[in-house]
């Protein structure tokens, strides 16, 4: 298991207790790592269900 999948599920966890600025946090790490831009730049104010998807 790779440490970015722990994480993500991390955020999930985090996300589906209602804890969504901290799942955006475990989030960003991996983005961070992947090179890929901020999600609060790219998708602002997303509701649990969309970040789900």
């Amino acid at each position: 298991m790779r440490y970015a999948d722990v994480l993500m599920m991390y955020a999930e966890c985090l996300n589906e207790t209602g804890q969504t600025t901290q799942a955006y946090s475990y989030i960003q790490q991996v983005r961070t790592r992947a090179g890929l831009p901020n999600v609060a730049i790219t998708k602002p104010n997303m509701t649990p269900a969309q970040m789900k998807d």
